[in-house]
């Protein structure tokens, strides 16, 4: 019995040592946002943003700072090893939040260099990836009032529903997991940078359209929300129209939620793509007086907002289809159905789009009348 009690007792103190791989927090760098440029060489230029919790003798509390780190390297893989070789600590990617790619490298073409960040065991899947057609080091030094890490900021920003209301909340993962279906495109955000001596901005001003891993073309925000309705990408938003009865004024009728219906048929000629987008709308504002009960003045908000959705959406397919780019990637749809018509890369010249809106208008949500 003895012997078993000795035996437990040193299995314990050998097995039981706490946290053999612990790490003081302090002694490691936090990636919080990573860009990738391409320079004259063709070589890849790597950015980290990082932070450190810092504390000096006799501070109560620690203070974040960040730090930022810049390599070059013939790939990514040797750019960001190189990063480590002349830092103080480690830089860990675990909580890493945004990837900035320059536009110059995007439409290069990601494939040379976005295979390492899906491989790599420190790079999640949730980060969000973003264009940006600057400077990145620049766009990285750039302390908001509201966050100092641009990383972090990017990340909340595309948890506020308001301000991506005509953008897509595409992360890395998502990515990845779709840049190969169909006919491999995409759409990603565009990161804008406005800096002054009283103004320091970031934001999203347009869409990049990716093709096959490298960027193609460009949205706005007017055609970002068309794309969101024909793709049912949960859009929430707003119309401006022209007001009924008041030359030179107009009202804003606000999106609150869209559902979009497909189907898929072929004639023996014409492969037809019917969207049927249910938008649920309510009376936002108006700029003059307006009787939100007259039946005929309801009628015409409802018309008029089906008109642009049904414009926007038919401009933005004909003038990618003239460039001859499945900007819908409608063929990942239509293989499902008929997989033969889509063998051939000239399957878009027999595709028609008909797009026919359900509109449901609520009117306001406290006032019914303007007088």
């Amino acid at each position: 019995m003895k012997i078993k009690m000795i035996c437990l007792i040193l299995a314990c103190i050998f097995m039981l040592t706490s946290c053999y791989n612990y790490k003081e927090i302090n002694q490691e760098y936090f990636a919080t946002a990573l860009g990738v440029d391409i320079n004259e060489n063709n070589n890849i230029v790597v950015f980290v943003e990082a932070f450190v919790a810092s504390r000096t003798e006799g501070q109560k509390e620690g203070k974040e700072k960040s730090i930022i780190f810049k390599k070059e390297g013939e790939t990514l893989f040797e750019a960001i090893r190189k990063i480590n070789l002349s830092s103080r600590y480690k830089v860990n990617y675990m909580h890493n939040k945004a990837i900035l790619i320059s536009e110059r490298a995007a439409r290069k073409g990601m494939d040379e260099f976005i295979d390492m960040l899906f491989r790599d065991q420190e790079f999640l899947f949730r980060q969000y990836i973003f264009i940006y057609d600057g400077d990145i080091e620049e766009l990285l030094n750039v302390e908001t009032k509201e966050d100092p890490f641009v990383g972090i900021f990017l990340n909340s920003l595309m948890m506020n529903k308001s301000a991506t209301a005509a953008t897509i909340n595409l992360t890395f993962g998502e990515y990845m997991a779709r840049k190969d279906m169909g006919s491999k495109v995409n759409i990603i955000n565009k990161v804008y940078l406005v800096q002054g001596p009283k103004v320091k901005e970031i934001g999203i001003n347009s869409l990049a359209v990716i093709n096959d891993d490298k960027m193609i073309g460009e949205l706005t925000l007017d055609e970002g929300r068309a794309y969101s309705i024909i793709k049912d990408l949960k859009f929430r938003g707003f119309y401006p129209i022209p007001h009924p009865s008041i030359p030179g004024k107009s009202v804003t009728l606000e999106i609150l939620r869209t559902k979009t219906k497909s189907n898929i048929y072929y004639d023996g000629q014409t492969i037809h793509v019917i969207k049927t987008p249910n938008i649920k709308t309510v009376f936002s504002m108006t700029e003059g007086p307006i009787d939100l009960e007259n039946k005929e003045i309801r009628e015409y908000l409802v018309e008029e907002i089906s008109k642009n959705v049904v414009s926007e959406c038919t401009k933005l397919f004909k003038k990618y289809k003239d460039m001859g780019v499945d900007i819908l990637n409608l063929k990942l749809e239509i293989e499902r159905k008929y997989p033969e018509l889509v063998a051939n890369e000239d399957f878009l010249d027999n595709v028609q789009l008909k797009v026919i809106p359900k509109i449901k208008l609520n009117g306001s949500s406290d006032v019914t009348n303007y007088n």
